[in-house]
C-alpha cells in the first residue's frame, strides 16, 4: 500500500518487490543461494498457525548443523533508501535459528552475484513454537541497484529436521 501526506512530501508502503511472496502457490521465483537454483528444502505447505491452516506460506527444512538458504529473485532498489520488510515466522523447537539478509549489487556488477551484504536479522533459536510472529524489519540499500533477500535456516539443533516457516 501506499500513502502520501496533503503535501506529497512523506511516503509510506509501497510496492511488494518480492515475487510470490504472500500466500504463494509454488516455489516460483525462489530458489537456493540464486533464485535461478533449484531449491530442495525449500516447500509451500499450511499450518494451523496461519490463518488458521487456510492458508499457504513456505516452508525450509534443514537436518544439518549448517544454514540451508532460501533466496528470492532479484529486484530493483533504490541507491541509500531505506526499505521495509515485513515477515511472518515461526519454527520447530529443534532449530539452531535463522538470518534473513539483503544481498545487493550496482547495475554494471553483473559478474558478481552481490557485492553488499546486510544482515537485516539474526535470531537464536525458533521465533517461536506456539504462534506466528510477526516482525517489520528495515534495511538500508547502501550503494546497491539491485538485490534479493535470502532467508536462512541455520540448522537443527538435535539431528531432527528442523522447519521454519515464513509468510508475507
Amino acid at each position: 500500500y501506499k500513502w502520501n501526506d496533503t503535501a506529497g512530501s512523506i511516503s509510506v508502503g509501497g510496492d511488494n518487490l518480492i515475487t510470490n511472496s504472500a500466500f504463494p502457490e509454488s516455489i516460483d521465483n525462489w530458489g537456493y543461494f540464486e533464485a535461478s537454483q533449484a531449491n530442495a528444502n525449500l516447500y509451500v505447505s499450511t499450518h494451523g498457525f496461519y490463518y488458521n491452516g487456510t492458508r499457504k506460506l513456505f516452508r525450509l527444512d534443514n537436518n544439518t548443523n549448517i544454514g540451508v538458504p532460501a533466496s528470492t529473485k532479484r529486484f530493483p532498489v533504490k541507491r541509500n533508501a531505506d526499505y521495509s520488510l515485513n515477515i511472518q515466522t515461526f519454527a520447530t523447537g529443534n532449530i539452531t535459528g535463522l538470518t534473513i539478509y539483503f544481498l545487493g549489487r550496482k547495475s554494471n556488477e553483473t559478474d558478481k552475484t552481490f557485492t553488499k551484504v546486510v544482515n537485516v536479522k539474526s535470531y537464536t533459536g525458533s521465533p517461536s513454537t506456539s504462534q506466528t510472529v510477526k516482525w517489520h524489519l528495515t534495511f538500508n540499500s547502501g550503494d546497491c541497484d539491485e538485490g534479493y533477500i535470502r532467508i536462512d535456516n541455520n540448522g537443527t539443533t538435535n539431528g531432527n529436521v528442523s522447519f521454519l516457516f515464513f509468510a508475507e
